[in-house]
């Protein structure tokens, strides 16, 4: 077993365990459903290479002697990490349920709004709105990254552990609900219904860009730009109270054009920001269930030490 899991000084081991839990989960479903994935054999592969590698990463990563690279390695590990099983996750939507539950959301729409919001919107639309919108909606990533920086600047590696731990949580839950509740989105599930396009300049550029070629029908409920942008903001807001009120506004945006694009349905944005505080007021539970796993484990593979500290 690759000890720097269980090891109590790495302070990304928490986040490593997490990513791991995450994989072994999916190739749990994978084998119990796997009549339900398409070309099952190959994506079962692929969370096998994934696992493995992470396990090569995550024993890596504390080798590096300086903090900050240490920090900026487990980031950008994270974050890729995250945004790699986002591709996977779409094998596993209709394992449970066989068909979208769009339509339940689209009625929830028009018993608050009297129609879907984003038709709403269309009223509205402009190149110039477009633009800024899509400005809020790519501006995503760079805070995914700027907020571990802010966080390693005032609490160390400690301070960047803590973010990314909360972050980790929030995608799992995301992919939990994923399979929970298979929501396709808009685009997908009603593109006939537009009538309006959205046109700007290079942001909204970038958005159709990753929306055409890294999205696909689901990964929608709960929405994890929502998820996410919200612990950033709780982050940013303990760990730097200007970079929080910088961002706040852009976040505010962030949230409106997950609709505005298209991107989701009110109830995916909505429940993305609840889910976002619920993964930061469970993140001290799921630690302290982390750790009594790695003390579990530590017991089995170290029983002397183990002894020695009960006798003292």
């Amino acid at each position: 077993m690759n000890t720097q899991l269980l090891n109590r000084n790495n302070v990304y081991s928490d986040i490593n365990l997490m990513i791991i839990s995450l994989i072994l989960f999916y190739l749990g479903i994978a084998l119990i459903f796997s009549s339900s994935i398409f070309n099952f054999n190959s994506i079962f592969i692929e969370l096998i290479v994934l696992l493995i590698s992470v396990f090569i990463v995550t024993k890596t990563i504390p080798k590096i002697k300086i903090g900050a690279l240490r920090s900026a390695s487990q980031t950008f590990f994270v974050l890729l990490f995250f945004a790699y099983f986002f591709g996977i996750s779409s094998n596993f939507q209709l394992v449970f349920h066989h068909n979208w539950f769009d339509a339940k959301l689209i009625a929830f729409d028009k018993m608050v709004f009297g129609n879907e919001l984003s038709l709403i919107l269309e009223n509205i639309i402009s190149p110039y709105l477009t633009e800024t919108m899509m400005f809020a909606y790519v501006s995503y990533l760079p805070l995914l990254i700027i907020t571990a920086a802010v966080a390693y600047k005032s609490g160390k590696e400690k301070g960047a552990a803590e973010y990314l731990s909360v972050i980790s949580l929030c995608y799992v839950f995301c992919y939990l609900g994923f399979i929970l509740f298979p929501v396709a989105s808009q685009t997908y599930f009603m593109p006939e219904k537009y009538s309006v396009p959205l046109s700007g300049g290079l942001f909204t550029y970038t958005s159709e860009l990753v929306r055409n070629n890294f999205h696909f029908p689901g990964g929608s409920l709960p929405s994890p730009h929502c998820t996410a942008a919200t612990v950033i903001l709780w982050a940013c807001y303990k760990y730097n109270k200007n970079v929080f009120f910088i961002i706040l506004f852009p976040v505010i945006l962030l949230y409106i054009s997950t609709v505005y694009g298209r991107f989701h349905y009110a109830l995916d944005s909505l429940s993305g920001i609840i889910t976002g505080f619920l993964s930061i007021k469970t993140y001290p539970l799921v630690i302290r269930i982390i750790d009594i796993v790695k003390n579990f484990f530590n017991n089995i593979l170290h029983p002397v030490s183990a002894q020695n500290s009960l006798i003292e």
